[in-house]
C-alpha cells in the first residue's frame, strides 16, 4: 500500500475551528469528566483583558497563521539556568505528516496532558488510554501511535464538524497552525508539533502562566509580523475543586 500523500493526509485530519466549546465538547468526549477544566476566548493580551480569564490558568492555544517572519527562541540554558533542563519534560508529540490538520487537537491534547494528574481521567477513557500507552515512548512514537489510533480520528473529525466556521472543500488550502504554550514545572513551554521538541520559553508561577503566553505570542509572533491580524487564542483553565 501506497503511503498517504499530504493532502490525502489532511483530508483525513480535517481542520478543528479555534472555538472554546468545540474544544470544551472534544476532551469531554475523550473521557475529560465535566467541571474539571474549561476553554475560554482570549480577547485581548493586555493585562486587563488576561484578568478575565478563569484561574489557573495552564495553557494557551494558539492559531496563527502560517508563512510568518520567525524569531529565535531563548537559549534553553538560559530558562532552565544552573540546574539544566529537568529529568521529568513536559509531555511532547510528534505531528507527522500522516495527522494532516490535527494541529488543533494535538495542540489540546498537549495542554491536557500536561495537566492529567487533577483531571480524574477514568481507567477506560480514550485519553487516558492513549497517554498509558504512550508514556515512556519518544514524541515521534507518540505521533505515529495517535495518527494510527482511530477512536481518536473519528472523535477529531467529528469534532472538525462543529463550530460556526463552514468546512472548506478541501483541507489542502489551510493555512494556519495551532500550537501549545503550557506550564510545567515552573516553565512556560512552546509546544509545536512540527518543531523538534519542547521549547522552553521563560520561567513563570502557576498564576502567571497567561500573562507569560501573552508575552510570548507578541514577542515572537505578533511583532515580527505587524501586518498580520489573523491571531486566535484560547485559554485552558483548570476549575478548581469546590
Amino acid at each position: 500500500m501506497s503511503a498517504a500523500t499530504p493532502t490525502d493526509a489532511r483530508d483525513r485530519w480535517k481542520a478543528v475551528e479555534s472555538n472554546p466549546e468545540v474544544f470544551t465538547n472534544f476532551a469531554a468526549n475523550l473521557g475529560v469528566p465535566e467541571g474539571k477544566c474549561m476553554f475560554s476566548d482570549i480577547w485581548g493580551l493586555d493585562d486587563d483583558m488576561l484578568a478575565f480569564l478563569p484561574q489557573p490558568v495552564m495553557a494557551v492555544l494558539l492559531c496563527r497563521p502560517s508563512g510568518l517572519n520567525k524569531v529565535d527562541r531563548p537559549d534553553p540554558e538560559s530558562v532552565y539556568g544552573d540546574d539544566g533542563a529537568p529529568a521529568d519534560p513536559p509531555f511532547y508529540m510528534t505531528q507527522i505528516d500522516e495527522l494532516g490538520n490535527a494541529c488543533g487537537t494535538i495542540a489540546m491534547v498537549h495542554a491536557l496532558a500536561n495537566t492529567v494528574s487533577a483531571l480524574d481521567l477514568a481507567d477506560d477513557s480514550i485519553l487516558r488510554g492513549f497517554l498509558d500507552s504512550v508514556a515512556e515512548a519518544t514524541p515521534l512514537v507518540r505521533g505515529e501511535t495517535f495518527a494510527a489510533n482511530e477512536r481518536i480520528r473519528s472523535l477529531h473529525n467529528g469534532t472538525a464538524s462543529q463550530g460556526q466556521s463552514a468546512q472548506p472543500e478541501s483541507e489542502a488550502s489551510i493555512a494556519a497552525h495551532f500550537i501549545c504554550f503550557a506550564f510545567h514545572d515552573g516553565i512556560l513551554y512552546e509546544l509545536d508539533g512540527r518543531k523538534p521538541g519542547p521549547i522552553p520559553l521563560a520561567r513563570c508561577s502557576a498564576d502567571g502562566v497567561a500573562a507569560a503566553a501573552a508575552a510570548a505570542i507578541k514577542t515572537y509572533f505578533m511583532a515580527p509580523n505587524p501586518d498580520e491580524y489573523n491571531f486566535s487564542m484560547v485559554a485552558y483553565s483548570l476549575v478548581p475543586p469546590a
